[in-house]
């Protein structure tokens, strides 16, 4: 649910470039920049998960399905399945679960 709620503000915010998607959220998880590798893995990520939502509308919104507080019907439920699993991807580095 928390994955979810970050790629909803990341979608609202950062716009249609999945660059500027992939900024925003590191910037939110991590208080910094991505390196041109993380900036990479993640943009994969994105196009991988978008495809597999996309061939798969049924795991997106079993996806979408999980916590108490609705998903934003506004959005592509598979476009906002694949940030959701890139904002998890986020959630759980290292860095932001220790942040010093």
């Amino acid at each position: 649910e928390a994955a979810r709620a970050l790629a909803q503000r990341v979608i609202h915010e950062a716009g249609k470039d999945p660059g500027n998607r992939i900024r925003h959220a590191f910037r939110l998880v991590t208080a910094r920049e991505p390196n041109q590798k993380e900036m990479q893995i993640l943009r994969d990520l994105a196009e991988t998960q978008e495809g597999r939502y996309r061939r798969n509308p049924e795991a997106a919104k079993q996806l979408l399905g999980v916590g108490e507080s609705p998903a934003d019907k506004k959005l592509n439920p598979q476009e906002l399945a694949a940030w959701a699993t890139v904002a998890s991807v986020l959630l759980n580095l290292e860095e932001a679960i220790t942040k010093e």
